[in-house]
């Protein structure tokens, strides 16, 4: 009986402790996972702020039904993000890596905003 026990237990940490740093096939890459997850967050953003809600249509509907297009648009299937979804969540070093590079990505895009220059020269009031 404690053989059996002790191969169980031998087995359960074998499983349990396998290779967590390589990404199965069946899930999205680091890469894409965030390419899919930036239009994601661009989604909910845009119904949050800009979307004209209408009161017979929660708002949780409207961000559901954009989140279709987003997947629809990188060719994913809901089950396919959701699976890649809780597989990098439970691996927060992968998960890290991922909000980082939406993070990062989007800081580039703003300071691009954020240096470029006017179309115009500013005009220069005289002083009063």
């Amino acid at each position: 009986m404690r053989i059996l026990a002790g191969t169980c237990f031998f087995f359960f940490l074998m499983v349990s402790c396998g290779d967590r740093s390589t990404v199965p096939a069946d899930v999205l890459s680091q890469k894409e996972m965030s390419k899919v997850l930036t239009d994601i967050l661009l989604a909910e953003s845009f119904v949050e702020n800009f979307s004209p809600i209408k009161s017979n249509e929660p708002r949780d509907s409207a961000i559901a039904s954009e989140v279709d297009k987003v997947l629809a648009i990188h060719k994913v299937t809901k089950e396919n993000f959701m699976k890649s979804y809780r597989f990098y969540k439970t691996r927060p070093a992968f998960f890290k890596l991922i909000m980082d590079s939406i993070y990062a990505g989007n800081q580039r895009y703003q300071d691009k905003i954020d240096h470029k220059k006017p179309i115009l020269p500013a005009i220069k009031l005289p002083p009063q």
